[in-house]
C-alpha cells in the first residue's frame, strides 16, 4: 500500500554530513541560480513596466532565496526556492501583470500546492498531449529568448568587451551544439 501523502521531518534521511564534491556542486549550482534571480528581478520589473528594482530588495531576494535553500537542506529535499525565467515569460504572455494582481500569484500557488500533494489532480496533468505541452514551451520558451533579447537594449554595443561577450555566446551556443553532433565521442565524461 502506498502513502498518498507524506509529512517532511528534519533527519528523515540520517544525520547531515559533509561532503566536499557535494558541497561544490550545490555552491555551484546557487551562484549560478543567484546570478540568474537578479536578471529575473529585472527582467519582471521590465514585462511589467516597472522601473528596475533597487538594490536593496535585490537583496532582499537573494537572501530569502538562500534561507529557503538552506530550510529545503535541513528537510533533506535537495533543491532550494529560486525564481524561474519561464515565470515571467508566463507573466507577459497571460498579461496578469495589467491587472497586477498578487491575488492571481497567491492562487497559483495553492493550486501549485494542491497539484503536488494530491496526486489525483497532478495524474490529470499527465493527460495533457504532447503537441500541447510542446506548443506551450515552443511559445513560452520563445517569449523568454525575445524577452532576453529586449534586455539587451540598456548594454552598450560600442564596448568592445560587451560585443565579445555577447558574440561569443551566441557563437558558442550555435556551434557547439553542431560540433557535438559531428563528434559524439570527443568528449567522454565517463
Amino acid at each position: 500500500m502506498s502513502q498518498d501523502f507524506v509529512f517532511l521531518y528534519l533527519g528523515q534521511f540520517g544525520v547531515p554530513s559533509f561532503n566536499t564534491g557535494a558541497f561544490i556542486g550545490f555552491l555551484a549550482s546557487v551562484v549560478a541560480s543567484s546570478l540568474e534571480s537578479v536578471g529575473d528581478y529585472h527582467a519582471a520589473s521590465s514585462v511589467c513596466k516597472e522601473k528596475d528594482p533597487p538594490k536593496h530588495a535585490i537583496n532582499r531576494g537573494i537572501m530569502v532565496e538562500g534561507f529557503m535553500g538552506m530550510v529545503s537542506g535541513l528537510f533533506g529535499s535537495g533543491h532550494a526556492t529560486t525564481s524561474y525565467s519561464a515565470n515571467i515569460s508566463v507573466l507577459g504572455l497571460t498579461e496578469v501583470i495589467h491587472i497586477a494582481s498578487r491575488r492571481v500569484l497567491i492562487l497559483a500557488g495553492f493550486i501549485s500546492i494542491i497539484l503536488a500533494v494530491v496526486g489525483k489532480f497532478g495524474a490529470v496533468l499527465t493527460m495533457v498531449p504532447d503537441p500541447a505541452l510542446g506548443a506551450a514551451v515552443l511559445i513560452t520558451f520563445g517569449n523568454l529568448t525575445a524577452l532576453g533579447i529586449f534586455s539587451l537594449k540598456k548594454i552598450n554595443f560600442r564596448s568592445s568587451r560587451n560585443l565579445s561577450v555577447f558574440g561569443t555566446s551566441i557563437y558558442i551556443a550555435v556551434v557547439v551544439p553542431e560540433w557535438l553532433r559531428d563528434n559524439p565521442n570527443a568528449i567522454n565524461t565517463g
